[in-house]
């Protein structure tokens, strides 16, 4: 008796434990149903409004079918084409009876049939993998067949990839460039050849996602220059399902909580709800969470990071900032993305990727200089300090010491320096002294920063990886421009001038150049056959009263538009306050008539700067 009484404390500490247990998964399990019940309910919701839009015709959806994978021009002239299409028009027509005219569901098929090839044996397997017709059963099971198809058919790493996009709310425009970092500080993209860049290899994970059809590019109306993309409302659903069940990513919003009491976070997305030092020290103190990211615009988040002991990003940039604590204790983190620069910065020796915002102090740019691991710099001055300087006798030149301080980052690719929007529309900031870092692969300057004239170091051996260029240059002569197109890996230029006269882009110039903004050139510049081969994307500006003034007439104007071989689109802004809407109308008619002679036809837009 004695040892059954002597025993019986220790067994009662196990049986609580396992009841503890026992409830605790309990408890997880219920809410995990009510997670995926909550979803299931929005996808069902989502399905609904697209099966209220008028189903597409055979016809169209056939259209849309074979334009996503031969191309829109599928039909022009092409008799090996045609040929394949009449092999594959049984299954390709059995395929989207089961799509019942549903853009989504064929969208999302046609991409993934174009990465099959054009056997007709391989898109068989894809019918008889879709499984009942949505013609005959319109729900969310049919519907979610196809998207699972295409995301099993995805490689590892971009399924991983495609399920980080669940940290962002619906209906998000999420910027590529911030998006391919986050990826980056995760260690999603792993470089494996010399030479290879990670913001490059992220840009090829992140089109191979739009090719296919797991997420959309949109339309940034205040932000142009970058891409962003956004996940459809049916998709982000799925992703949600699938990180929940692989626990990869833990959402938190509207103030609901469907994590379960077991589960260990990884990564955090606050969306729309505020969350205490209570709840944050009970789930993260003994977890391994790596990513915080918090859209709480209306909001300020009051976050003790001191028990983020393997935090890899931190992205704020959605929220307030004024009260982030113990950053000295994640001395790992590699992502930091805030609207506000916290206190200690210059401790944070592992920041590969930094995105701060409304910087008002030279002091603060020279602590830069200490994160000796930066890949990707993003700063926003304040504007107020910007104009404190242009007053000040000596100008910019306290500013321009400060930014030498990038000198220091030997890893740097990517530099991003804006923020003066609010300045005198004609005020100009001149950074002569300032010198870029070598093997950058992205120069995005604010155009009221400039410099006088072209700084030596923007040449082709010494910036021989670069892919972007934004940048003012106040005097530009017709050498200048003839060595800014030598460089071999641009593919996006966004260049400025006062005074650009006469200036033509000469043959083999750019010659992997695909979107192009060209600012103040008068006359606008001439395009020389063979220049600027792969250019899809073309934007100038257009005085016409200072044009005609410079040229004596406008009606002998000659762009060269129709050199320009693989041009899709064109837009002409402008920029004269006096030009009239005759004066306008008079201008068209050159680039109008390129139109018509240009064997792509490309799209023409014009609009009022």
């Amino acid at each position: 008796m004695e040892i059954i009484t002597g025993a019986l404390p220790s067994v009662i500490t196990k049986l609580t434990d396992l009841a503890t247990g026992e409830y605790n998964l309990q408890k997880g399990l219920k809410n995990d149903i009510k997670f995926l019940q909550e979803e299931l309910m929005a996808m069902k919701g989502a399905l609904e409004d697209v099966s209220k839009m008028k189903p597409l015709s055979l016809k169209n959806s056939q259209k849309l079918l074979y334009g996503r994978i031969f191309g829109n021009g599928y039909k022009d002239n092409n008799e090996d084409t045609d040929k394949q299409e009449d092999d594959l028009a049984e299954v390709s027509n059995q395929i989207l009876m089961k799509c019942a005219g549903v853009p989504l569901a064929i969208s999302t098929i046609a991409s993934l049939l174009a990465s099959k090839g054009r056997n007709k044996m391989d898109w068989y397997e894809v019918y008889n993998s879709i499984g009942t017709g949505l013609h005959k059963n319109f729900d969310v099971g049919n519907m979610r067949k196809i998207l699972l198809l295409s995301y099993y058919d995805l490689s590892s790493h971009l399924k991983t990839c495609l399920l980080y996009l669940s940290v962002f709310p619906e209906d998000f425009k999420i910027e590529r460039d911030r998006l391919i970092w986050m990826w980056v500080a995760e260690g999603f993209i792993q470089c494996t050849r010399e030479g290879e860049s990670l913001l490059e290899l992220g840009e090829s994970y992140f089109n191979e996602l739009i090719n296919r059809s797991m997420i959309q590019l949109v339309n940034h109306e205040y932000h142009r220059a970058s891409e962003y993309c956004c996940v459809h409302d049916m998709v982000l659903k799925l992703i949600r399902i699938l990180s929940n069940k692989e626990n990869f990513v833990t959402i938190l919003h509207d103030h609901k909580d469907h994590t379960s009491p077991t589960s260990t976070v990884r990564r955090l997305s606050l969306q729309n709800c505020m969350v205490g030092h209570a709840w944050i020290r009970d789930k993260t103190s003994k977890k391994k969470i790596r990513s915080v990211i918090v859209f709480l615009p209306d909001n300020d988040p009051k976050l003790n990071l001191g028990t983020f002991g393997v935090l890899r990003v931190l992205d704020l940039e959605c929220c307030r900032l004024s009260n982030v604590h113990c950053l000295e204790n994640v001395g790992k983190l590699i992502h930091l993305s805030s609207g506000g620069v916290p206190e200690g910065i210059r401790n944070l020796t592992s920041l590969e990727v930094l995105s701060v915002g409304w910087i008002c102090d030279d002091t603060t740019i020279i602590e830069l200089g200490h994160l000796t691991e930066l890949r990707m710099l993003k700063i926003i001055l304040d504007t107020d300090f910007i104009t404190e300087q242009l007053d000040h006798p000596m100008g910019l030149k306290p500013l321009e010491e400060s930014l030498v301080c990038l000198h220091k980052l030997k890893k740097i690719q990517s530099v991003d320096i804006s923020g003066m929007a609010r300045l005198r529309k004609h005020t100009i900031g001149r950074l002569d002294a300032w010198h870029a870092p070598p093997h950058l692969r992205r120069i995005q300057l604010s155009n009221k920063f400039g410099f006088s004239v072209r700084p030596d170091w923007m040449n082709p051996s010494y910036l021989p990886h670069l892919t972007y260029l934004c940048v003012t240059v106040l005097q530009l002569q017709q050498n200048d421009l003839d060595i800014i197109g030598r460089l071999p890996a641009l593919h996006d230029l966004d260049l400025s001038v006062h005074s650009g006269l006469s200036i033509a882009i000469n043959d083999s110039l750019f010659p992997n150049l695909v979107r192009c903004k060209l600012l103040n050139f008068m006359p606008p510049v001439v395009f020389r056959q063979g220049a600027m081969l792969r250019l899809i994307d073309l934007e100038f500006t257009f005085n016409v009263r200072q044009t005609r003034g410079i040229a004596g007439s406008i009606d002998n104007l000659e762009f060269g538009l129709e050199n320009l071989r693989v041009l899709q689109n064109i837009l002409v802004r402008f920029t004269g306050k006096s030009d009239t809407k005759k004066d306008r109308e008079e201008a068209m008619d050159v680039p109008r008539h390129a139109v018509e002679i240009h064997p792509n036809r490309p799209k023409l837009r014009t609009e009022n700067w």
